[in-house]
């Protein structure tokens, strides 16, 4: 509002969210062949972790059409990241969990993303509340970015290169 953006325009910023998440599901498979899952993974954070703390400092622009296109922009890469972390997890899961072990280990990826859909949504009120608007984009950002400290936990060296389109 502060900056003359309309209500179909802010709705028009978001969707570059869905758009590129569906897109990017799709190219998934083909971009882990390019660079592997383990990079791609590793890019994949880097870009969502990064959009998310570039959302919000992008209140600091005064110009309206520079703010829209910054917009339209950081949300599209923003969803290509998540689309890409979020399909990799589960083939990962797939590829390095036993038979015995997959669905408990998919129930667990369902149950987590439960729960931050349910209390992740409260936490960015409160911070918004307590400390303003540009702060449950930074937090989220520099906390997705520690995941990246994850990445090497996990086991995707034992997974055969070949087979990246699990």
């Amino acid at each position: 509002e502060e900056r003359g953006v309309s209500s179909s325009l802010v709705g028009i910023i978001f969707s570059s969210f869905a758009i590129s998440n569906f897109l990017l599901t799709i190219l998934r498979p083909y971009l882990s062949e390019i660079c592997g899952r383990k990079n791609l993974l590793i890019l994949a954070i880097l870009t969502e972790s990064s959009c998310t703390i570039w959302f919000g400092l992008i209140s600091f622009i005064e110009n309206r059409s520079l703010f829209v296109t910054l917009s339209f922009i950081i949300r599209f890469f923003q969803g290509a990241g998540g689309a890409i972390v979020q399909t990799l997890i589960y083939s990962l899961t797939a590829a390095i969990s036993d038979d015995k072990e997959i669905e408990k280990n998919l129930g667990y990826i369902e149950v987590g993303t439960s729960i931050g859909i349910a209390v992740g949504p409260l936490i960015a009120s409160i911070g918004y509340y307590m400390f303003g608007f540009k702060f449950p984009f930074l937090i989220s950002g520099f906390m997705e970015m520690l995941l990246i400290s994850c990445v090497p936990l996990l086991e995707i060296h034992h997974i055969n290169d070949d087979d990246n389109r699990s």
